[in-house]
């Protein structure tokens, strides 16, 4: 009886590679203009604020950049309007985020479940974006 040598795995066979290999550049070519736009759009706008934020500055190109440092913030936070806008702003948002979160999860429980008069409720939940 003859014993046949075993072949060795497909990625170890010369001239194959292995098929994660062919993916990664398809990752880097498809993710690559991706991740210039963010940077473009998000992150060199919010590091140039930043930077701003730290300078006494009119905006015009002839003025004079005068570094500050953090008394913008200082001052910002010392004013009485200001912290009362920032407060009402932070309600305003965590009460709209609770209650669409909690009327979109009542629909989806309500068009879900299997009552005999589901059909007549997903109408209305459905029809408005159509």
């Amino acid at each position: 009886m003859q014993v046949l040598p075993l072949a060795a795995p497909v990625h170890f066979r010369k001239g194959m590679r292995d098929k994660d290999e062919d993916k990664k550049g398809w990752y880097a070519l498809f993710t690559a203009p991706l991740m210039i736009m963010f940077c473009i759009i998000v992150i060199i706008p919010f590091f140039t604020g930043m930077g701003y934020s730290l300078v006494s500055w009119d905006g015009l190109a002839k003025s004079e950049k005068v570094f500050v440092g953090l008394s913008n913030y200082a001052k910002i936070f010392s004013d009485k309007q200001f912290l009362t806008s920032l407060v009402r702003t932070t309600l305003f948002t965590l009460i709209t985020v609770v209650i669409v979160n909690v009327l979109a999860l009542a629909f989806a429980v309500l068009v879900t479940t299997k009552l005999k008069v589901r059909n007549g409720k997903q109408e209305p939940c459905y029809s408005y974006h159509t």
